[in-house]
């Protein structure tokens, strides 16, 4: 990354020059220049105009952007190198070529409006030239080829991409480093749940998703990312927004890459497509590799012994010494025995040793000495929890080859397409590219020609593939209802398939088919089916319909399953209707059993659109399913589900949008319990001149919970998030505890419901001084108000109608009243007064064995003078804080109670002087600690010539207890004085070029030494 990040500044700056040295026309014109106001304290941007006087012409570029680079001193980790990137451009630099680049290092994306762009937006780091015969680019882009059955590819990459376009043809190749892996997750869905699921990687393990990587399938249907769900990227849990009945019949599918930190990966390929004879005859090849960097480990050091290790094992993973000999430098020292070590302290031995944690057959306890620093004791009679050895993921490769070429002319069309893959779990020991995987498919049709009666074609297809055969994406999609679910056979089995047809075109708007398919998945699984479908649109009216009939046998079972839909429409431009029909038997016998269910959906939809500022849409659906089991049928559930959608713009500044749903699940076996899942959303949004400004949402939820469970285990020293005190646990980025999640298999029913508004009244200002009303048109309101509540209470009515003394009992799972007001009085007078007023009310009880209870009201009063271009401000704040939390994790009461006052002096608009005082008193009841804090915070920025910058800044923090105090308490500082500073300026050389200089300190109750810390910067306005 530190290559492409040079050869990304190199070039913006080759390609400015550039620019700059063939255009001058610019003189007079108004651009938008963003520049960091201050880089110490704050990453927000300010936008101002500027005029250039003579410069670089914007009839065919656009761009703006700032660069810096600098040195960085630490007490810590010594010197380095600092640097910062962001540019963007957009152009012509020639009659054929355009350009395009977007370069940064940082989060940092701001439009012309000054609003945040989208994370899709901000990751995109690229230099691009465009002519109409090629394409190259530099930095990130996207793969994205559609291919035949086995030819997808989707993927995020980061490197080179060259494209080059001749006719019908084109050639492409890229490039890319990375360290991510694909993989795909399936799960069937939960009912009434939507969500959290959680997606597991290829190891069944939760990781951290690459952002965007993620395509998503309901049932075999692609979903719409923030449209239809979203993800938590960080924690792999994606959600379905509402509008989606997830049910237990339900299959949730997501093709992702997750990131991962063993080697360094290259990605590169090619791929080309071409037509001849007419644009009659046409064929697609392509090439994928992956490959991590056997040389390049991220997490340890590769020496002879580790690469002999590496070369001899054919596992995905080795177990190798976590000793490194270092003459005179190291913390252990071989015993006599040549085998084990013993701790000697730091530059005491010829050894550093890593440890990891081996439950029950290690032969190392860990101890701590004077410092807290862990090491590692060797006991030979009850042995311990450690070993020195280092668990390493040996590097892998996979590999892929593709074509495809097909044929196609008036009344024929053929198609034939390969794949072949290859993988390697350990590429030091065998680099062979040996492809196991195989896949391939034949397909042609004949055409009749077309006369009064329509048009027919028939066709036949066979396809292929074996259990090696590893695909980017994945080589079919989520088996249909019509179709028989033959489970995971394609992670299994070989797969060969040989289907055929014939369809009816009739007037290019009617068409039906038949189709006849046989299917084997490895040696005991075979499946037949044969379908018949039909659809028209003859407007205004619309039909569609099939019938499907299939068999499966495996080993000593059959199942057949015969499947019926029928849909008939009508759709005008103000007005919709439909309705459909769908049924579906399976029959499962074996020689000790048979099983048949029978469902049956019905369903109803009406659309209106009465203006075009309003348009109302309604669903209603059936749905029954029976059971025959040993002779007996029995009707085993009953669902029935309504959905009605009105959205209305009601004039230029109020338009509404409601959302309603219900559905209930009635289960009649005794193991079963009935669901109800209901949600009503319902949204207002009202602006008049921004001056009155109103946002309502409300909505409502019923479902069904299913508690979590947090269960903490062991891993190694210095690798966990939690340490284990007395019983309990207790955050710590270096303990030796983690956790995970699972959910409990005890549900209850949930109710929930949440509101949120926002307002904003800014009442015209009366001229005339002659009443109260002249003061009263001064004072502006600010109002946000968020409840949300889910309950597995009783008292839905409260609920629903917000009877707020009914909010957060001991029934609630999760709930939140939270309350923001501002009131402004005199807001355009040179002397004016703010109130504000915070109130957080939480209850956190997802955990069935933790729970969390807080809550926050906090007081604020401000007064603002301005006198010409000084400025004095001064504010007071009061908080009280109480958090109870109760569970096995952990265990406490605390009470927080903080004022302050602040003031602020300005000099004039660009120096102040500003200082704040605190006072804390915190109190935790169940241990019966209390502490006392005083804080005392001042600041300085002044402008010592026209240009330069110094600021200075000064914090101290005095805790006194009388006990130990834990890290909830008092913001992490311990008992005793804490001080941190820092110094700073900045020095602006012209428009474009400034430095800074940055020192910051600190000096802890906690730390053994002070931390310092230099940084030096020029920064650059493009």
């Amino acid at each position: 990354m530190t290559v492409l990040k040079t050869i990304f500044s190199l070039a913006a700056l080759f390609i400015l020059g550039c620019i700059y040295a063939q255009s001058d026309s610019l003189s007079g014109r108004i651009f938008y220049k963003y520049s960091l106001d201050d880089t110490l304290k704050t990453d927000s941007l300010e936008k101002e105009k500027i005029s250039l006087s003579s410069g670089i012409s914007t009839e065919n570029i656009r761009k703006k952007g700032v660069i810096y680079r600098g040195v960085k001193i630490n007490a810590d980790s010594g010197t380095g190198v600092i640097s910062g990137l962001n540019l963007e451009l957009e152009g012509n630099i020639s009659d054929s070529i355009s350009v395009e680049a977007y370069l940064s290092d940082e989060q940092l994306a701001i439009s012309e409006e000054g609003s945040t762009e989208s994370f899709s937006d901000i990751e995109k780091i690229y230099i691009q030239f465009r002519h109409p015969n090629f394409i190259t680019r530099v930095g990130d882009f996207r793969t994205e080829k559609k291919a035949g059955q086995f030819g997808d590819i989707e993927k995020e990459m980061s490197g080179a991409l060259l494209v080059l376009k001749r006719n019908r043809g084109s050639v492409s190749g890229y490039i890319s480093a990375e360290s991510s892996k694909s993989t795909s997750f399936t799960s069937r869905g939960s009912e009434g749940i939507s969500g959290p699921y959680v997606l597991l990687s290829s190891s069944d393990t939760k990781e951290e998703i690459v952002s965007g990587s993620e395509t998503v399938y309901l049932n075999g249907k692609k979903l719409t990312g923030g449209v239809d769900y979203y993800i938590d990227y960080e924690s792999s849990e994606l959600f379905f927004k509402h509008g989606y009945h997830i049910t237990s019949n339900d299959i949730i599918t997501a093709d992702f890459r997750y990131l991962e930190s063993d080697y360094k990966k290259l990605v590169y390929g090619f791929d080309a497509e071409d037509r001849i004879m007419n644009n009659k005859l046409g064929f697609k090849t392509g090439f994928y590799r992956e490959e991590e960097d056997r040389d390049k480990p991220l997490n340890y050091d590769l020496n002879d012994s580790v690469v002999s290790v590496l070369e001899s094992d054919r596992d995905d993973h080795v177990f190798i010494s976590g000793a490194e000999f270092m003459p005179g430098k190291g913390k252990y020292d071989l015993l006599p025995d040549s085998v084990h070590f013993i701790y000697t302290g730091a530059g005491g031995g010829d050894y550093n040793v890593r440890f990891t944690y081996f439950e029950t057959v290690g032969e190392y306890d860990i101890s701590y000495d004077s410092l807290g620093a862990a090491y590692y004791v060797y006991d030979p009679v009850n042995g311990g929890d450690y070993l020195p050895l280092v668990k390493i993921k040996a590097p892998g490769s996979y590999s892929r080859f593709h074509t495809i070429t097909d044929y196609h002319d008036e009344f024929f069309k053929a198609e034939a397409e390969l794949a072949v893959s290859s993988t390697n779990d350990n590429t030091f020991y065998s680099d062979d590219l040996k492809f196991k995987g195989y896949g391939d498919r034949e397909k042609f049709s004949i055409n009749s020609i077309d006369s009064r009666v329509g048009k027919f074609e028939m066709n036949a297809q066979r396809k292929h593939f074996n259990k090696e055969l590893v695909l980017p994406t994945r080589k079919s999609e989520v088996r249909k209802e019509n179709e028989i679910e033959t489970g995971s056979y394609s992670d299994n089995f070989g797969m060969t398939e040989y289907s055929g047809g014939i369809v009816h075109y009739f007037r290019d708007n009617s068409i039906s088919g038949y189709t006849l398919r046989q299917s084997d998945y490895g040696k005991n699984i075979s499946e037949y089916s044969q379908n018949f479908y039909t659809r028209g649109d003859f407007a205004p009216y619309h039909y569609s319909g099939s019938v499907s009939l299939s068999k499966l046998d495996e080993d000593s079972v059959s199942t057949d399953k015969f499947y019926g839909d029928l849909y008939s429409g009508y759709r005008t431009e103000k007005f919709r209707s439909g309705l459909f029909f769908k049924n579906i038997i399976t029959n499962s016998e074996s020689a000790s059993e048979y099983i048949k269910t029978d469902k049956k959906n019905i369903s109803a939809e009406i659309g209106i659109k009465r203006t075009e500022k309003a348009d109302i849409f309604f669903r209603s659906e059936f749905e029954k399913i029976n059971l025959l089991n040993d002779g007996s049928e029995t009707e085993n559930l009953r669902r029935y589900i309504n959905t009605a959608q009105i959205r209305s713009r009601i004039s230029s500044i109020l338009n509404s949008e409601i959302f309603w749903s219900r559905s209930d699940n009635v289960f009649r076996s005794a193991d079963s319990s009935d669901t109800k899942f209901d949600q009503l959303n319902f949204k207002l949004n009202f602006n008049d001149r921004d001056r009155y400004r109103i946002f309502a949402e409300y909505e409502t939820e019923r479902t069904v919970y299913f508690p979590k469970v947090r269960t903490f285990y062991k891993v190694a020293e210095g690798t966990g998030s939690y340490t284990y005190n007395n019983g309990e646990y207790f955050y710590d980025d270096f303990g030796n505890y983690d956790y995970y999640v699972s959910a409990s298999d005890r549900s209850k029913e949930l109710n929930g419901v949440k509101l949120d508004i926002k307002s904003y009244f800014d009442f015209e200002d009366r001229q005339s001084n002659d009443n109260i009303l002249y003061y009263l048109s001064r004072i502006d309101i600010e109002q946000d108000l968020k409840i949300s509540e889910k309950t597995s209470g009783e008292k839905i009515y409260d609920l629903i109608f917000l009877n707020l003394s009914e909010f957060q009992t001991d029934s609630t799972v999760a709930g939140t009243i939270e309350s923001r007001t501002g009131l402004y009085f005199m807001k355009k007078s040179s002397n004016s007064y703010e109130y504000r007023f915070n109130y957080i009310k939480n209850r956190f009880s997802e955990y069935s064995n933790y729970s969390d209870n807080s809550l926050l009201k906090e007081h604020m009063i401000a007064y603002k003078n301005i006198s010409g271009k000084v400025t004095n401000f001064s504010r007071g704040k009061y908080s009280e804080n109480e958090r109870v939390s109760i569970g096995d994790i952990k265990t406490d009461d605390i009470a927080k109670k903080y004022v302050s006052y602040g003031i602020k002096y300005n000099f004039n608009r660009n120096s102040f002087v500003s200082g704040e005082f605190e006072y804390g008193n915190e109190n935790e009841k169940i241990r019966k600690i209390v502490s006392d804090s005083y804080r005392i915070s001042v600041s300085l920025n002044v402008v010592i010539v026209s240009g330069w910058i110094l600021r200075l800044g000064f914090d101290a923090v005095e805790v006194v207890s009388e006990n130990s105090l834990p890290y909830s308490m008092n913001s992490g500082y311990g008992t005793g004085w804490s001080y941190k500073w820092n110094l700073s300026s900045d020095y602006k050389y012209n428009d474009s070029v400034r430095a800074n200089l940055v020192y910051t300190g600190r000096y802890l109750s906690s730390d053994p030494k002070p931390f310092h810390e230099l940084k030096a910067e020029v920064i650059m306005d493009l």
